[in-house]
C-alpha cells in the first residue's frame, strides 16, 4: 500500500465577532457558537473482510447505522454454527449492505501459495485456486435459497491475504483476472487499512489516528477520494463505540458510498 496524504485538510474554527448591542447582557446571552462544517467532497467505500464472525458482525452492524459497507464473506468462519452464520447474512443483507467472496477457506495468499499455484497455466492447480470461490458462491446460495433476502450470487470478489499484490513472473495479475475470466467475478482491493491499536501492529503502526482514540492505520492522512477501506470484523468485538466513532468521523470528511459492478466507489 503506497504511503497517502490527506486529501482534505483540517476544518479550522474561526472565531464569529459578537454583534454589537445597547446591553452588553443582550449581547452575550445573543452569541452563538461557531458553526463547524466538513470540507468533504469526496467518497469512499467501507469493506469488511472474513465474516459473519459471532458476537463481533453484528456488533459492526449496529455500528455502521445507517451507513452502507460491504461484506466479503467466506464461509469457514462460521461454518460450525450455520444457523448464526445464516442470521447474520440475513441481518447484512436486510440493512442494505452488499456481500461479496472472499473464498471458503480464506487460505492466506502469500509467497507459498504464489508459487503452489504458479501463472495458473497447469489445468488442475488453475482447477484448485478457482474452485475455492465457487465453493464459496455455492454455500451461501444454498442457505439463503429459502430466505426472504434474495441472493443470486456472488458478483464481486477479493483474494485473502496479499492476493491483490501477486503476480506471474511477467508481472500479470494472473489471479485477478483467472476471476474475471473465468468466473464473472470481478476483483476489489483496498487502499486504506483500520484496526483497533496493537491489532495487526506489523503493519498498522499509525496509533490514535487523526485522533481517532484506539483506532490504527498504516499512514497518518486522510484515505483519498475513491479509496477502498478495509476492516474486518473480528478486530471490533466488544469494540463497537470505538467503530462507531470512527464511522462518524469519516462521516465529517467524507460521504460513505458503495462499489458498483465495477468493483468502483459510487
Amino acid at each position: 500500500m503506497e504511503t497517502r496524504g490527506p486529501v482534505n485538510s483540517d476544518v479550522k474554527k474561526e472565531a464569529v465577532p459578537e454583534k454589537s448591542n445597547k446591553k452588553e447582557a443582550s449581547s452575550k446571552s445573543s452569541t452563538t457558537a461557531p458553526a463547524i462544517t466538513s470540507t468533504a467532497t469526496g467518497t469512499i467505500a467501507i469493506t469488511f473482510d472474513d465474516g459473519p464472525i459471532k458476537e463481533a458482525t453484528e456488533e459492526v452492524i449496529s455500528a455502521l447505522g445507517t451507513e452502507h459497507a460491504t461484506f466479503f464473506l467466506t464461509g469457514k468462519s462460521l461454518v460450525s454454527d450455520p444457523k448464526e452464520q445464516k442470521r447474520l447474512v440475513e441481518l447484512e443483507l436486510s440493512k442494505g449492505h452488499q456481500i461479496a467472496n472472499h473464498t471458503y477457506s480464506h487460505e492466506p495468499f502469500k509467497k507459498e501459495q504464489n508459487e503452489k499455484y504458479g501463472d495458473l497455466s497447469d489445468p488442475e492447480k488453475k482447477k484448485e485456486f478457482l474452485e475455492n470461490f465457487k465453493k464459496n458462491d455455492k454455500y451461501f446460495k444454498k442457505f439463503l435459497a429459502d430466505s426472504s433476502t434474495k441472493f443470486s450470487g456472488f458478483e464481486l470478489a477479493r483474494l485473502p491475504g496479499d492476493g491483490k499484490m501477486m503476480k506471474d513472473k511477467q508481472g500479470h495479475h494472473t489471479f485477478i483476472d483467472s476471476l474475471q475470466n473465468d468466473l464473472g467475478l470481478v476483483h476489489v482491493g483496498w487502499d486504506f487499512e483500520f484496526a483497533p491499536n496493537g491489532v495487526m501492529s506489523t503493519h498498522l503502526k499509525v496509533f490514535d489516528w487523526q485522533k481517532q482514540e484506539g483506532v490504527a492505520s498504516e499512514v497518518s492522512g486522510l484515505p483519498k477520494d475513491g479509496d477502498v477501506v478495509l476492516l474486518h470484523d473480528m478486530h471490533w468485538k466488544g469494540k463497537g463505540s470505538i467503530l462507531k466513532k470512527l464511522i462518524d468521523f469519516l462521516k465529517t470528511k467524507f460521504k460513505l458510498g458503495k462499489l458498483n459492478k465495477s468493483g468502483k466507489v459510487s
